[in-house]
């Protein structure tokens, strides 16, 4: 249900890639309950702030996972002022969710 809305809400733009068909996206989650809601850019440094949210209302367990050299992560307010460091180790880093709980991350990159 989650997916259709967006597809409605935000209809796919084809462009020009150097990306492989099988190659993944930067950022994934596992768990269709966790929806990377947008990912930008820093106020005030290099790394990425990532949104996220529980969207089934349930408690969800997820693993958010990277292709980008990640060095460490944190979890922030809505100014993107951290609150507490996260465990980010080989590649990703597990969430718990409580329902429709929403997490803002702060990724610094190497």
């Amino acid at each position: 249900m989650i997916e259709e809305a967006y597809r409605f809400n935000a209809p796919l733009l084809i462009g020009q890639t150097t990306a492989r068909p099988h190659e993944r996206s930067t950022l994934w989650v596992d768990s269709p309950a966790v929806v990377i809601d947008w990912v930008k850019k820093a106020e005030d440094s290099d790394g990425l702030i990532v949104r996220l949210y529980e969207a089934h209302g349930t408690h969800a367990r997820a693993r958010l996972s990277s292709t980008l050299p990640v060095r460490a992560a944190a979890v922030c307010n809505l100014l993107e002022d951290e609150l507490a460091p996260a465990g980010w180790a080989d590649g990703g880093l597990a969430l718990e969710l409580r329902p429709f709980q929403i997490l803002t991350l702060r990724l610094d990159l190497t």
